[in-house]
């Protein structure tokens, strides 16, 4: 194996009622291998936050690539992002002729 990717509806949450550590957290702590984290990551605070706090060391996107195809870009350059949009996203309008 040479990573484990944990995805949560929001990755930085506690996993398990009562429970101290997010789901990334707690694979990086038993694992023993890199981890990518994906849930609601898409705001560069939290995914920056999640990746400073050693609690994982990657994170993926999805609704915030879906709308922002150019993400990193976007972030590095300080410009706003587009929320998430499902039309135009999964309900693309395409016409073959």
């Amino acid at each position: 194996m040479d990573f484990i990717h944990v995805t949560e509806y929001e990755a930085w949450e506690h996993a398990f009622d009562g429970g101290a550590l997010s789901l990334a957290a707690l694979a990086k702590k038993y694992g023993q291998f890199p981890v990518i984290a994906n849930g609601g990551l898409g705001d560069p605070a939290r995914a920056a936050e999640l990746i400073a706090s050693g609690q994982a060391d990657v994170v993926a996107l999805g609704q915030a690539a879906l709308t922002n195809h150019d993400w990193v870009n976007k972030v590095a350059a300080g410009e706003r992002l587009s929320d998430f949009n499902v039309e135009p996203v999964l309900q693309p309008n395409a016409k073959l002729k």
